[in-house]
């Protein structure tokens, strides 16, 4: 999300939005309340009789209604501000924000926001990588984004090694197909991973074929294959993509789920939280945006209460495993100081 103007005491931003993450950072921000400034169009009625056509115009709009399908945000509102005057104040109208478009929002910003816009602008400076897990005629790709993980797969029927006639041709068309899809990415780093010699038998397809991608590969062991090779993955190169949301958030719910084996230092759960921030023990606060979305006064009051405190707050993607893990155990948790 690039930044245009930002005045958080003045209530006021001004952002482009440059991918999808940034929408779904953007849908955990936006407010019913809310007001967006941003280009759209609206139809106009002709002096013919029945014609009308879409123009471009400057809205200003009241949010009340908006939704994130996962490409664009869906928003509904009446206007309160239009560059048209023959536009009438407060009659409706909805847009939809999608990659590129540029908006200004005006709100009351609370500790929340104001964590939602730190990620967001960190964002800028993650770049994606790929995982890759290769195996007999299967790979499993990972898109590693800022928020968000993007599974592939895709599969070759190279035969057993009894079919040997023709084997080796099947096998370079299989790492063909990888490598042609692979390439449709831009990212930072490719980590090629698997459990057999798979993974080093196509480094070496890559070394023949493609030597320019091969600079961005390194290869990782794992001891598995699948999904949860990648997962493997993600769990043992903090050192190539630390930075980044998804991991934080599978850092984080493991060190929750590893206290809770071992009846240590945590809670779960809205009463069990807000218990233990009485006590000021919460070093970390884990929350979902899907739970923040359906409890928002209440943790508003938890996250300003715990940053006053000096605990560092984390918000976890729904859509994730991870995410997931925590909305099983009711979507609020904290890592604590001390045992209470």
């Amino acid at each position: 999300m690039k930044f245009l103007a930002k005045n958080i005491r003045g209530n006021f931003i001004k952002v482009k939005i440059e991918n999808i993450d940034d929408l779904w950072w953007l849908n955990n921000l936006i407010e019913e309340g809310d007001l967006i400034k941003t280009k759209t169009y609206r139809r106009k009625k002709m002096d013919d009789v029945g014609k009308s056509e879409r123009e471009p115009i400057i809205l200003k709009i009241s949010v009340e209604k908006f939704e994130f399908n996962g490409k664009i945000i869906h928003v509904i509102g009446k206007i309160v501000e239009s560059s048209d005057e023959d536009v009438p104040l407060h009659s409706y109208h909805s847009f939809n924000i999608s990659v590129d478009d540029i908006i200004a929002i005006e709100k009351n910003f609370n500790d929340y926001h104001i964590e939602i816009l730190k990620e967001a602008e960190k964002g800028n400076f993650l770049r994606q990588i790929l995982i890759v897990v290769v195996d007999e005629g299967t790979a499993n790709i990972a898109l590693l984004k800022d928020v968000r993980v993007e599974y592939s797969e895709i599969s070759g029927n190279i035969g057993g090694k009894k079919n040997i006639e023709g084997r080796d041709k099947r096998k370079a068309d299989f790492y063909g197909n990888v490598l042609n899809f692979i390439k449709k990415f831009s990212v930072y780093k490719i980590i090629i991973g698997g459990a057999g010699f798979e993974k080093e038998n196509f480094y070496e397809f890559l070394k023949e074929k493609d030597k320019e991608i091969l600079k961005i590969c390194v290869i990782e062991n794992t001891g598995n294959c699948g999904v949860n090779g990648i997962k493997e993955i993600i769990g043992r190169s903090k050192h190539l993509i630390k930075e980044m949301n998804v991991v934080e958030d599978a850092k984080f719910i493991s060190q929750l789920m590893y206290e809770i084996s071992k009846d240590g230092l945590y809670c779960y759960s809205l009463s069990d939280v807000q218990t233990a921030l009485n006590y000021g023990a919460i070093d970390v606060l884990l929350l979902t945006n899907r739970f923040f979305n359906e409890h928002r006064k209440e943790c508003v009051e938890i996250i300003k209460a715990v940053k006053n405190k000096g605990g560092e707050i984390h918000i976890a993607d729904s859509e994730n495993e991870a995410g997931m893990q925590l909305d099983a155990l009711g979507g609020i948790a904290g890592l604590l100081r001390f045992k209470i």
